[in-house]
């Protein structure tokens, strides 16, 4: 008898947490990672992957309402909540047990940037003084699983910029799109910077949580949009805007932008 009540109310805790699951509304949660999303002069949120974003959303008839926030709380927000989107982020083992994939939207080259002005190079990355990197994000992570002790972890690639311009640190782990434009907004020549090492090369995708309302109807939308070249139209506007206001060169590869 209490065996088969204990089953009873696990039954129904799971039913419940199922019907809570389906019935909750959608967060569209980002990170300030120029030009795949940031925000603009008046305080919007744009990017060439809140656009890809808008426009899935607009497939499925649901009306996103975007959010920025650090890196290191928008995966935790996935990690331990149902019905939740987040992009763009890179994969690793750790994610892929975590979260499911809507698709690829941007590949980027990861390297190690210093200051022009002292741009002594090394065979090891552990022979630098230190690498800022941005907590949460998928270089602090890729950097940290190499047992390095130099790492510079602090909130933000814009806070890395503004300490390596200052000298407080000596390297940032970065891509030079980003750089470039996060630069910009400081005030700071990003001529200032040098590319010392490539470091890898990297996909980023939109996320949801495991718990997803209708993933699958996410995932297929997606697929529409590469077929029917809305995925490209998309990465061709951005390459013209981002080459027109910052001098940044993309390619198009499989659809999607490919940053150097």
């Amino acid at each position: 008898m209490l065996k088969s009540l204990v089953f009873a109310l696990i039954v129904v805790h799971f039913t419940l947490s199922q019907a809570v699951a389906s019935s909750s509304p959608i967060r569209f949660i980002t990170v300030n990672e120029p030009p795949a999303s940031y925000l603009d002069e008046d305080g919007q949120i744009q990017g060439y992957v809140v656009d890809i974003v808008y426009s899935l959303a607009k497939r499925l008839n649901i009306n996103a309402k975007l959010e920025i926030v650090p890196e290191a709380r928008a995966l935790k927000t996935a990690y331990h909540n149902h019905n939740t989107m987040v992009f763009s982020f890179s994969r690793n083992t750790e994610r892929d047990q975590k979260l499911n994939w809507i698709g690829p939207v941007l590949i980027k080259t990861w390297g190690l940037y210093g200051l022009k002005s002292n741009p002594n190079t090394y065979e090891k990355l552990a022979d630098y003084s230190t690498i800022g990197v941005a907590n949460g994000d998928i270089r602090h992570e890729w950097l940290a699983q190499q047992g390095l002790s130099n790492l510079s972890v602090n909130s933000s690639h814009k806070l890395n910029i503004q300490l390596l311009a200052r000298k407080r640190i000596s390297t940032i782990a970065y891509e030079s799109a980003g750089l470039q434009i996060v630069a910009c907004e400081l005030g700071i020549d990003p001529s200032s910077f040098t590319l010392l090492r490539e470091l890898k090369q990297q996909a980023v995708y939109i996320a949801i949580s495991k718990q997803f309302n209708n993933a699958e109807q996410w995932q297929q939308a997606f697929k529409d949009m590469q077929a029917e070249g809305e995925l490209q139209q998309i990465a061709i506007k951005w390459r013209q805007k981002i080459k027109q206001e910052h001098n940044i060169n993309a390619q198009l590869n499989n659809g999607i932008l490919m940053l150097k």
